[in-house]
């Protein structure tokens, strides 16, 4: 695999996680505030971006395996 592809999976897989915790830091903060709308949304999001962060971070070892 070339070392530009593996560099750009690397960092959408960072990126992807860092925004899933400062989702479920937000959703805490949310539930802590007791707002069911806000909660619920940014809980949605939280689990979105962790399951995007880990297909990304999968593709990414398969690629590496691989190639």
């Amino acid at each position: 695999m070339d070392l530009r592809v593996a560099l750009l999976i690397l960092a959408l897989a960072t990126a992807l996680a860092l925004s899933a915790i400062v989702g479920a830091a937000a959703g805490l903060l949310a539930w802590i505030g007791g707002s069911s709308p806000a909660k619920s949304t940014l809980q949605g999001g939280a689990a979105l971006g962790a399951t995007f962060a880990l297909a990304v971070g999968l593709l990414g070892l398969l690629l590496t395996a691989f190639h």
